[in-house]
């Protein structure tokens, strides 16, 4: 077992193309540590995660440190949670209810970092972890954020299948705008069981006639539908959202 700064390293819980993520103790205390390497902007994930801690739907952080070429960001560990992703295969399809119940609580989230100058930059069901009691939600990984008034997207990589077409088309969006095509599709994948587009050119084409053969309400069309909206112009703004009648 590796011991780095007093914490014992276990398994790990979590990998993707920035990192890796192990569940660790200190003191008989569980955290979660996720290991990146310390190249260029990679501390930008310690800043976001600093100014967003204070909000409930994300998770803490609580310290880093850097050791042998690598980023070591310290976070709470949070029992009976599972991500959302492995939630919804579990489960095959959400039911309205408690989608509901996750879909607010992340636009909440979202909002609140929003607010704080923080533009999320890659909401995804892997991105998210819900207690699976209480389907409280939290957002776990900033590394694609950036702040709301940075206009370089140079080191900006979403994920493509929640990206809108202007994103895959020019490499540039309205950080608003992004973040409500990919709530869009996030609660297509939670009350369907899938994602709606897995091509470049599906996302392009954004062809939502599925929706007419699925047994959902026509209220969560409807805000599927307006997340989905191909022209920006048409596209539902995030501040309206949470006066959508799925919503209330």
């Amino acid at each position: 077992m590796e011991i780095i700064e007093n914490y014992s390293f276990g398994e790990i819980i979590g990998k993707g193309g920035k990192g890796t993520v192990y569940k660790c103790k200190k003191l008989n205390k569980d955290y979660v540590i996720k290991k990146i390497k310390n190249e260029k902007n990679s501390l930008n994930e310690v800043y976001m995660m600093e100014i967003v801690k204070d909000i409930p739907g994300v998770v803490k952080i609580l310290e880093y440190f850097e050791k042998n070429e690598n980023i070591f960001i310290v976070m709470e560990y949070l029992e009976n949670h599972l991500d959302l992703f492995d939630f919804i295969s579990n489960v095959v399809r959400i039911k309205e209810d408690s989608a509901k119940i996750i879909f607010s609580q992340t636009l909440f989230s979202v909002e609140a970092c929003f607010d704080r100058g923080i533009f999320p930059g890659d909401i995804k069901d892997e991105n998210i972890i819900i207690d699976i009691e209480t389907l409280n939600s939290k957002l776990i990984d900033f590394g694609n954020s950036k702040k709301v008034s940075d206009e370089d997207y140079c080191h900006f990589h979403p994920t493509e299948v929640y990206s809108p077409p202007e994103w895959i088309q020019h490499k540039k969006c309205d950080k608003k705008l992004f973040t409500v095509w990919s709530l869009g599709i996030l609660l297509f994948d939670m009350v369907i069981g899938d994602i709606p587009f897995k091509t470049r050119a599906q996302i392009k084409e954004c062809n939502l006639d599925m929706l007419n053969k699925i047994d959902i309400s026509e209220n969560c069309k409807n805000l599927i539908r307006g997340c989905l909206e191909k022209k920006i112009q048409n596209r539902t703004k995030l501040e309206d959202i949470k006066n959508h009648n799925w919503i209330k």
